[in-house]
């Protein structure tokens, strides 16, 4: 029911109008310095692309979930399980995030954070670039998150 809410959130948030948009290069990964358009990734997700987005905060979502858009549309970006670490983005501010593309089940494809960067400078680590996330292989304790939430650097 949640991913069907989402997906309700995303159809019904979308920008009218989403023509006159740049064609964007069709590469496995996209370098650390080109920001890539939101509808480009919607338009043609690719599962574990790493990408890096220039976007402002839309809705927190709960959980560690975030609707996030720029010109050209909205997407969720996800932090990671509630149950290890929670924590904000800051609202009214222009934030690059770098993560990578997930596509699961048919829904709309999402990214994983793996760092965001405020317009100040500060930098919030999710996890790491490469390998495995921190909460990976681990299970689920009720109620019990397994690190501090992140902080920004």
């Amino acid at each position: 029911m949640l991913r069907l809410r989402r997906v309700v959130l995303l159809l019904l948030s979308a920008p009218a109008s989403l023509s006159g948009l740049a064609a964007v290069p069709a590469a496995a990964e996209t370098p650390a310095a080109h920001f890539l358009p939101i509808a480009a990734i919607l338009d043609d997700p690719r599962p574990e692309q790493r990408v890096r987005i220039s976007a402002s905060l839309v809705q927190d979502l709960g959980d560690n979930e975030f609707l996030v858009e720029d010109a050209t549309g909205r997407i969720i970006v996800e932090g990671g399980p509630a149950w290890y670490h929670r924590f904000g983005l800051p609202a009214d501010e222009l934030l690059i995030i770098d993560g990578e593309v997930e596509v699961e089940d048919g829904d709309p494809p999402e990214i994983d954070i793996h760092q965001v960067t405020r317009e100040d400078g500060a930098v919030l680590r999710i996890r790491p670039a490469t390998g495995p996330s921190p909460w990976s292989g681990r299970p689920a304790a009720a109620g019990t998150p397994l690190s501090e939430p992140p902080v920004w650097e």
